[in-house]
């Protein structure tokens, strides 16, 4: 699990943090782990009262063991991320680590991608001068989290390809395909 300051680290470190996810999508069953990874299994058991504790509405009447921001886009095996709190906005190419797709807290924002080229294609649109034009047009950079879901979806990137001279066929498919990009976790 990478977090925020990671993001913000310009040798993007190995992750510290590990995270056991226990659902694929939000509300789905988690007693399957029971018969699927029983050594997981137990060892949520022996932390079962403690995660029972974690005080987020988001967990209220969900399955024992629920998380949170979990989808298709999950699993997708690239990301281009963002922080949500540091000062300056710098979209980051995340591929697999340790042979998994990483996942990020909260304090992060992201785009799941099929492949490298595809996120770094994407990673460069977002870190072009237009885009980052737009994006400084829109935040306000004393602000607790500066970096928001709804500025980050504001940008047409169909646009900014378009202006970069990427192609029509990169462009049409960023038309077609910009309603699936930073999903809401």
């Amino acid at each position: 699990m990478l977090k925020s300051s990671h993001l913000a680290n310009p040798s993007l470190p190995e992750p510290e943090r590990w995270m056991l996810v226990t659902q694929r999508f939000i509300g789905d069953d988690t007693t399957s782990i029971r018969h699927a990874a029983p050594r997981t299994w137990d060892y949520l058991q022996h932390h079962g009262m403690r995660l029972d504790r974690r005080l987020s509405s988001i967990y209220k009447r969900r399955p024992q063991f629920s998380i949170f921001g979990v989808g298709e886009y999950s699993f997708a095996p690239w990301k281009v991320a963002t922080s949500a709190f540091y000062k300056r906005l710098d979209f980051r190419v995340v591929g697999p680590m340790a042979g998994k797709p990483v996942v990020f807290d909260d304090t992060c924002y992201f785009m799941a991608c099929r492949s490298q080229e595809e996120a770094e294609c994407l990673a460069q649109l977002l870190n072009s001068r237009p885009a980052r034009e737009f994006y400084n047009s829109l935040v306000f950079w004393d602000a607790k989290r500066p970096v928001t879901i709804e500025i980050l979806r504001q940008l047409n990137l169909a646009a900014v390809a378009r202006q970069l001279g990427m192609g029509e066929v990169l462009v049409r498919r960023l038309a077609t395909e910009q309603p699936r990009l930073f999903a809401t976790f």
